[in-house]
């Protein structure tokens, strides 16, 4: 939806998943009063939006949604898709979760894919100006130390990118450094694999990352690691590395 800032009033709205009427706890056996029917996908746009001005000082739309399709649309034409891609099946815990990053030029996403028949988790970079896939990076399936679906090598995390690299937290407690302009993996560390010593003098370890992705300031990367309700055990942990993994 694009609202007029000065009144709040509508501009314009394209639903471009129809009938997606989906309310969480609406599931069998014993669904809610209020639940729609028949109930949606549950493909809902889980990111925000962003806006890109391309260097012909021509406006677009990025954004994507757990149904794995992602979007670019015209601001200027009522949200009117400039171009897209579907990257996998998708699901309530696939596809666009928290959100893709942009440097400008190009457009960083990653994909989750929990409870997905054929699930196709990593990091996928497309050229803004004409949706141009430049790169896609599969995420490895890897052991954790917790036996649950979230050892999973899923990018739910929000990622964050700067020039040159871009970075992504996948649930199986993996936090990677990519090449932004090939994909390819520069660093790779385990914030679950051994405990770490907090400035507080605790030992802790990480666990799943989702949710908020990196901060990047400073020449400094902060990222958060830990989601007891994913791992099925406590902790979460801050942690700060610099921009080359050390």
């Amino acid at each position: 939806m694009a609202l007029d800032l000065k009144s709040g009033a509508v501009r314009w709205a394209n639903q471009l998943t129809k009938g997606d009427n989906y309310i969480i706890g609406c599931d069998p056996p014993k669904p809610r009063a209020n639940c729609p029917a028949p109930a949606g996908p549950d493909s809902d746009f889980g990111v925000s939006p962003v806006l890109q001005t391309l260097k012909s000082g021509k406006q677009v739309i990025l954004v994507g949604q757990k149904s794995s399709q992602v979007y670019a649309l015209d601001p200027d034409a009522q949200g009117k898709v400039i171009w897209e891609h579907r990257l996998s099946a998708g699901g309530p815990l696939g596809g666009v979760e928290f959100g893709p990053a942009s440097d400008g030029a190009n457009y960083y996403v990653g994909i989750a894919d929990i409870f997905v028949a054929k699930p196709s988790p990593g990091l996928y970079a497309f050229r803004i100006a004409d949706g141009e896939l430049l790169w896609s990076t599969p995420s490895p399936k890897l052991d954790c130390a917790w036996k649950t679906p979230f050892c999973n090598g899923a990018i739910s995390q929000a990622v964050s990118t700067m020039p040159g690299v871009v970075f992504a937290g996948a649930m199986n407690g993996h936090f990677r450094a990519y090449d932004a302009k090939t994909g390819k993996v520069v660093w790779d560390y385990d914030t679950a694999a051994a405990p770490v010593t907090t400035v507080s003098g605790k030992q802790v370890k990480g666990g799943v990352m989702d949710g908020a992705g990196a901060t990047i300031a400073g020449g400094m990367v902060y990222v958060s690691s830990g989601y007891q309700s994913r791992s099925g055990q406590p902790g979460i942990v801050l942690m700060a590395f610099s921009v080359d993994g050390k």
